[in-house]
């Protein structure tokens, strides 16, 4: 199954669904099929949430 990763423009942060309580689509939000994607949208500003880092390197 292919993991959506959310990205909040206001803080930059992207978000892997499922890894976090802020994972969550909201009207806000930029959805992407892959982290290179959301990478693309907004360059190098983008960072992965530290706590769905941690999740997804435990899966």
């Amino acid at each position: 199954m292919a993991r959506k990763y959310i990205y909040n423009p206001k803080t930059n942060c992207l978000h892997i669904e499922g890894c976090c309580c802020h994972a969550k689509p909201m009207p806000e939000y930029i959805v992407f099929n892959n982290e290179n994607e959301a990478v693309e949208y907004d360059g190098r500003a983008v960072s992965v949430c530290k706590i769905c880092q941690k999740n997804r390197d435990k899966k």
